[in-house]
């Protein structure tokens, strides 16, 4: 009987997990999930805008199926910045131009920010996650925010002049590339 008992009392003191138990969450777990809801409404907000509003149409040779904004960030020399600009300065470039700054302006004002406090929420309030890995993530996101701002910068310094021998644009396919690499390993 001794034997049953005290199998019984140490089940009754550390039942097996099977499941999250949210009632269980913390009060700043909780605040972290409330903040993760309200910065994920601003992604999907921003995301479903940018569906909405018209895309800026390349002037230059691109295929209408790709992305002028994607073309841009993975813009790798001057073959690549006439595909998307056009060879020569005029208005389709500029409108060009001015919808790329833009856009970038609100990458780095609105959706960075957003995405940015949406998967640190996610990792501070994880309950499955222990502190290292929950420490690890935010600091894959940290990561991928500031790669994700010196894009932004590189971008938005080669707008003025589309020079290709400019060192923002040799400095582009590192920082984005460790942008995507840190935003994939969160996953």
């Amino acid at each position: 009987m001794e034997g049953a008992d005290a199998q019984q009392s140490v089940s009754a003191v550390d039942p097996p997990r099977r499941r999250v138990d949210d009632r269980r969450m913390d009060r700043r777990a909780r605040r972290w999930a409330r903040i993760g809801v309200g910065a994920a409404a601003v992604v999907l907000a921003l995301a479903a805008a940018s569906t909405v509003l018209a895309r800026p149409r390349a002037c230059g040779d691109l295929p209408a199926s790709y992305p002028p904004i994607i073309a841009f960030e993975l813009a790798r020399d001057g073959d690549d910045l006439a595909a998307l600009f056009g060879p020569a300065p005029g208005p389709c470039r500029d409108r060009l131009v001015a919808a790329m700054d833009t856009a970038n302006l609100v990458d780095l004002a609105l959706f960075m920010p957003a995405y940015g406090l949406f998967l640190v929420a996610f990792f501070a309030s994880s309950t499955r996650a222990g502190r290292g890995q929950a420490r690890a993530g935010i600091a894959l996101v940290a990561l991928a925010l500031a790669a994700d701002a010196l894009e932004d910068v590189c971008l938005l310094a080669l707008t003025p002049e589309l020079d290709a021998g400019a060192r923002w644009l040799a400095w582009l396919p590192w920082v984005t590339a460790v942008k995507w690499l840190a935003l994939g390993a969160t996953a």
